[in-house]
């Protein structure tokens, strides 16, 4: 297939470096096209996480399978290859098995053209020097979950929605104190925003930065993050 064809593809592609806004972005594509194939059999999701390279191979396999297996009333299918993790610049994305794979996965994807059949291609986190993945960004319906540029704003709508769920809301201070203690890890901030809504409880309320304290730990390298804080409000005691 030549490189002008790449559009005619019904490949639809959510590549980033957050994997709950890639999985959520993914899910609305996917959701999006459910209408189109209203039966079961004609949808299928495939988990593509995979640690070792035969792992890698089982997922190339389950999707040609997929891609082969069409309804005998030729009605289409629509399939999601989900949380791809082999992509990315880790000892199993970088083993020579692996890269032979995901050239036969590529092959397979590319022989699809007007077969009936849509996917959905969802991976995080990936390493864009790769052949594969430079072809996935020139297709026709290719997604960038979120940008360096606005991710921020990408997590400040996530923790927003969650927060109007669970029927609280969260003032700025508390947003940034939140952010700062998971080292803005949006599948994180959506759990501690559950966690922090529960203990509020049903009849909802505000979540302000002395519960974010309490009930937040630090993740990673935020563990100074309250000392910092505590210091910075020149209160002795929390200090």
């Amino acid at each position: 297939m030549s490189e002008a064809d790449v559009p005619s593809l019904r490949l639809h592609t959510v590549l980033g470096d957050d994997d709950y806004l890639v999985r959520k972005k993914a899910q609305e594509i996917f959701d999006r096209l459910l209408p189109e194939y209203p039966e079961e059999f004609q949808r299928e999701i495939i988990g593509g996480h995979a640690g070792r390279v035969d792992e890698v191979k089982t997922v190339v396999d389950k999707f040609r399978q997929a891609a082969q297996t069409l309804s005998l009333f030729g009605d289409g299918k629509l399939i999601w290859l989900r949380d791809v993790d082999f992509l990315a610049d880790s000892p199993t994305g970088r083993a020579e098995g692996t890269l032979a794979e995901v050239e036969r996965l590529q092959g397979y994807v590319e022989k699809l053209g007007t077969s009936g059949i849509q996917v959905v291609l969802s991976a995080s986190p990936v390493d864009r020097r790769r052949k594969f993945s430079k072809w996935l960004e020139k297709t026709d319906h290719f997604t960038e979950a979120a940008t360096k540029k606005d991710r921020g704003a990408a997590l400040r709508r996530v923790v927003d929605e969650t927060c109007e769920e669970c029927g609280v809301t969260i003032g700025p201070d508390a947003f940034q104190l939140l952010v700062g203690l998971i080292n803005g890890n949006t599948r994180l901030a959506v759990e501690e925003i559950r966690k922090l809504a529960t203990f509020i409880g049903a009849e909802g309320g505000i979540i302000d930065e002395k519960l974010v304290t309490e009930l937040v730990p630090p993740f990673g390298e935020g563990d100074f993050f309250e000392a910092a804080e505590a210091f910075s409000s020149f209160d002795l005691a929390w200090t």
